[in-house]
């Protein structure tokens, strides 16, 4: 799990303020938490409102079962 710092985050968005940060989260469907250190999340959430998701932690990617 890669962790998305709220600088980075910041840096992505073009915005600074925690609760912006977090508004735009929310408007784009991304699950986040807060921390001393400012609004966090996962790259795990990213992809997934994005629509991409592994199928298990078990698989790796690019395997196939038959």
């Amino acid at each position: 799990m890669n962790i998305i710092t709220h600088d980075k985050l910041s840096e992505l968005t073009g915005l600074k303020r925690p609760s912006d940060i977090a508004r735009w989260c929310e408007k784009n469907g991304i699950r986040y938490f807060h921390s001393r250190a400012g609004i966090w999340t996962t790259l795990d959430a990213l992809n997934a409102a994005l629509g991409i998701v592994r199928d298990t932690l078990d698989s790796p990617a690019g395997s196939m079962e038959f």
